[in-house]
């Protein structure tokens, strides 16, 4: 049989750390092969499917892969900029000022922050999104216009008002 602890502890060094159920898991995924012992149904109702967990806001990963990312993009940038904070409130403005599209909320957040990226003493914000490329939803678009939709759609909700802050 196959063992995956001499690749468990190749790649531990870089913070992969498999166990012999997620090793599985993701040699299944790779190949496009079953996944077994998943629950038919999601939380939501649907069909428990590999792109349905990808995209599903309520039992999906959607949350935990944003959340993993944020945190390495962040701790990645405290090696480089000082202040580096995890979801920090944006100030209040006059929303008459801003595109229709943002978020106006009195706790918006973005996802990080750090002083000194683009210029000294300068507060930098950054906002992750993860976007599942692949779905069914984009078979038809370029993986590049995906990423560049979502990129704008992020950048109108924000922008505007991340440079009053």
């Amino acid at each position: 049989p196959f063992k995956s602890s001499g690749i468990n502890a190749e790649y531990g060094e870089f913070g992969f750390h498999l166990n012999k159920l997620e090793f599985r898991d993701s040699i299944c995924l790779r190949y496009g092969w079953p996944i077994k012992n998943v629950a038919e149904y999601c939380e939501c109702g649907e069909s428990n499917t590999i792109d349905h967990s990808l995209n599903c806001k309520l039992g999906g990963f959607v949350h935990i892969r944003h959340n993993e990312i944020r945190d390495t993009e962040a701790e990645f940038l405290s090696e480089v900029c000082k202040d580096v904070r995890i979801e920090p409130q944006l100030q209040q403005c006059n929303p008459a000022l801003l595109p229709q599209t943002s978020n106006t909320a009195a706790d918006a957040r973005l996802d990080f922050c750090g002083r000194g990226f683009w210029r000294p003493i300068q507060q930098a914000y950054f906002d992750v999104r993860v976007v599942h490329a692949n779905s069914p939803s984009f078979m038809n678009t370029p993986v590049e216009n995906v990423y560049k939709q979502h990129e704008n759609a992020k950048k109108n909700s924000i922008q505007q008002k991340s440079d009053r802050s």
